[in-house]
């Protein structure tokens, strides 16, 4: 049970684990991994959700411009932090140049080869998921491809959930939330004082998919952005069926500082008092 302050009728689903999100845009982002992870460890948030960058290669081929910081699985132990990987694009003109791919089999070869090394490079240490995730219209109907690309993840790293992520409605007309082990949303970002109904609307159309396919829900990128974050967080949290099951929740960012850090872009909230005081008493009352 929540605290009195979080909400008198407590409308919030409890106990969903909650993640703090980075994303590596530059090689000089990895040295913001050891300062995050002392921020989770602070605010007792044990979950990082790393976003590794997906772009195209002048053939229009998937690359990883980023790897995975060296250090990572040392500090990772060190500040006792559970890691799941986003692999993301963020515009798709620059994932998919040419528009759709004219030789798949190449293109999702390179995506594995690209995903493989960095899995590699956290050999060892138990990931909680991985997922592939962003803009994929492009690719979104090569059901056969992903299907490959799944299954031969998965016998190559066994034991880690491997899901494609991206917003409701594509997930809703393709079939890769079937071929997933999970849900993984990118969150429909919302703005202006309407925000409970879009936001019922947005919880019950994922909840749906869910209960179709039998998979629990994991919202890998919440996206609160811009003024009543609070609110916009409380809203992500409400207006789930009861046998919805939600396996997460990243406040996310487009940047290497965690959100909990950053006082100057959209995605910030350490100059969020209110904010922080909800999220400290939720994770307290849940302990996830």
């Amino acid at each position: 049970m929540l605290c009195v302050a979080c909400g008198p009728q407590n409308l919030e689903r409890a106990e969903v684990p909650l993640a703090m999100g980075m994303r590596l845009n530059e090689s000089a982002d990895a040295a913001q991994l050891s300062p995050n992870l002392a921020e989770l460890r602070s605010i007792m948030v044990r979950n990082l959700i790393l976003e590794v960058p997906l772009v195209a290669d002048r053939n229009g081929l998937p690359v990883v411009p980023v790897d995975v910081p060296k250090d990572a699985k040392g500090l990772l132990d060190k500040y006792r932090v559970r890691l799941q990987l986003a692999f993301c694009n963020n515009n798709e003109e620059e994932f998919f140049p040419f528009g759709h791919p004219a030789d798949l089999k190449a293109w999702f070869s390179g995506l594995q080869t690209e995903i493989s090394r960095n899995l590699d490079l956290l050999k060892g240490f138990p990931l909680e998921r991985v997922i592939i995730g962003g803009t994929l219209l492009q690719v979104a109907k090569e059901t056969e491809h992903w299907r490959t690309l799944l299954m031969q993840l998965r016998k190559s790293y066994p034991g880690i959930p491997f899901s494609i992520g991206a917003r409701t409605e594509l997930l809703e007309n393709s079939k890769l939330a079937a071929l997933s082990d999970e849900i993984t949303i990118d969150y429909l970002p919302m703005a202006g004082k309407e925000l409970k109904p879009e936001s019922r609307t947005e919880n019950q159309r994922i909840a749906a998919l869910a209960q179709r396919l039998g998979k629990p829900v994991f919202i890998y990128r919440a996206n609160i952005i811009g003024e009543e974050q609070l609110i916009q967080f409380k809203n992500r949290l409400r207006f789930w069926p009861a046998g919805a099951k939600l396996n997460g929740l990243a406040i996310n960012t487009l940047y290497a500082i965690v959100p909990t850090r950053d006082d100057h872009t959209y995605y910030g909230l350490k100059d969020n008092p209110d904010f922080m005081e909800f999220v400290q008493a939720y994770r307290v009352h849940t302990l996830k």
